[in-house]
């Protein structure tokens, strides 16, 4: 009973005891309500902030990846290479009223092949920039000129010659020439340019007694080749383009033997073009590089060559054949230039001639009976000077007005008007502190008088102006 009564006590006290040890143990160990909700919270905030590392690691990955492979694609050369075929049918120009009178047939047809080097910007040169980022070409072009047909009647004959009872016809050519191609507007699709182009070409039928004695026009084998052209070429793929516009070209000896009218011929052209480049070239940005424009004097010395119209007119006394003698001269230029812009440079000059055969014409103008000419073997003149550069090339061209001249009655009456025309090409030495060697001719409204080569040297006038 005792030991009933002793166990009920202690279930009555011990047990309420236990409970609130136990409820304090839980509550020291187990959170609450509000704690757990705040680690709840803190658990979300965590796996958010992993989450957003997490993605913006592979944000960073990705954007890296892109960043390398547009790395590699801009180190990846631009292909600069392309190719253009081209026709071009046209006709023999006659600039002079003896030429018109006995060129009976002028048709003529030629076809080209051309390599084009496309310039790019990733080449830094401001040249290439100040032109738009030309192309430069070689090309190789052969003209069926045979179609050509000349003949002289009995009023237009000279001297030994008599009318013959066939047609001359003019000899078809093979041209290998290098050209310069400047873009003037370049989009997407379309591109219109010029180009200027100089080389040789080998002629297949030449001026001779035997069976083409009314060619007047080509009178030697090898002839310097020029071209001037304009075009229109539309892309209809991001690299091949059809292309449409105009072309010149001339072939004539420079006056190096005789007979040289040259022959000069004009028509349409229309081809198609290849370039790996054009598609990227209409985003293409300009270089600001600046330059410093300067005035110089730029001396040059000429020694030229060149046959006689006289000899050729009294071919009927004189010994040579089948050629005719190259007679020498000389040449200086004095030039006051002002080179404004990196590419360009005009002013004005100061030309004189120096012509040591004059006594030979002299004696075949007395022969013909002219005995009040005037002879003088100096020649003064003042001249227009232009010079387009391109690197350590440039092209000059002048309009020169003889202040005294007087080479003979065939010259003073017949050929010459009182002023001249110069075109030519040089090469400068920047190491040498600009000297050039070149190569020019000078004519008389297109009829070459001579061929020269040439030695210039510049002596700066001002100092470059500071930017």
């Amino acid at each position: 009973m005792n030991r009933l009564v002793v166990i009920l006590l202690w279930w009555v006290c011990a047990v309420p005891v236990a409970a609130q040890i136990a409820e304090g143990v839980a509550t020291s160990i187990l959170p609450t309500a509000e704690e757990r909700a705040a680690a709840d919270s803190a658990f979300a905030a965590a796996d958010s902030i992993s989450k957003a590392k997490a993605n913006a690691a592979a944000e960073a990955n990705i954007a890296a990846e892109t960043t390398a492979g547009t790395a590699a694609a801009e180190e990846k050369p631009m292909k600069r290479w392309g190719f253009s075929l081209g026709a071009n049918p046209g006709g023999v120009l006659g600039w002079d009223k003896s030429v018109r009178s006995w060129l009976k047939k002028k048709e003529t047809f030629s076809l080209t092949a051309e390599a084009h080097w496309q310039t790019l910007p990733q080449d830094s040169d401001a040249f290439a920039s100040d032109f738009g980022y030309p192309n430069i070409t070689l090309g190789l072009r052969y003209a069926w000129n045979n179609r050509v047909r000349m003949h002289r009647v009995e009023e237009q004959l000279w001297n030994r010659e008599g009318e013959v009872d066939y047609m001359s016809h003019l000899g078809n050519t093979l041209s290998a020439y290098a050209e310069f191609e400047r873009p003037l507007l370049r989009t997407r699709h379309w591109e219109i340019a010029y180009a200027l182009g100089v080389g040789l070409g080998f002629n297949t039928l030449y001026y001779n007694e035997k069976d083409d004695i009314d060619n007047y026009l080509i009178g030697s084998r090898w002839l310097i080749h020029f071209v001037a052209a304009g075009y229109a070429t539309y892309y209809f793929q991001p690299q091949w383009g059809v292309r449409a516009g105009v072309e010149f070209y001339h072939h004539s000896n420079g006056a190096l033997d005789r007979p040289n009218k040259g022959s000069n011929i004009f028509g349409p052209s229309i081809g198609i073009i290849y370039s790996p480049a054009h598609a990227a070239g209409s985003n293409w940005e300009r270089l600001r590089e600046p330059f410093s424009p300067y005035a110089y004097m730029l001396v040059t010395a000429g020694f030229c060559g060149k046959s006689l119209l006289e000899d050729w007119n009294h071919r009927d006394i004189l010994p040579e054949a089948d050629h005719f003698n190259v007679y020498g001269m000389g040449s200086l230029q004095v030039d006051f230039m002002y080179r404004y812009a990196r590419r360009w440079a005009s002013g004005v000059g100061f030309d004189v001639f120096y012509t040591p055969y004059l006594d030979h014409i002299k004696k075949l103008d007395l022969i013909d009976g002219w005995t009040d000419e005037k002879y003088y073997k100096w020649s003064y003149a003042l001249a227009l000077k232009h010079e387009v550069f391109w690197k350590n090339w440039s092209m000059h061209v002048a309009l020169g007005f003889y202040l005294r001249r007087h080479m003979g009655w065939h010259a003073d009456t017949v050929v010459e008007k009182g002023y001249y025309e110069r075109v030519g090409l040089r090469y400068h030495f920047p190491s040498l502190g600009g000297l050039a060697v070149g190569a020019a001719v000078k004519a008389h409204l297109g009829k070459a008088d001579f061929t020269e080569v040439t030695l210039s040297y510049p002596i700066r006038l001002t100092k470059r102006s500071a930017h």
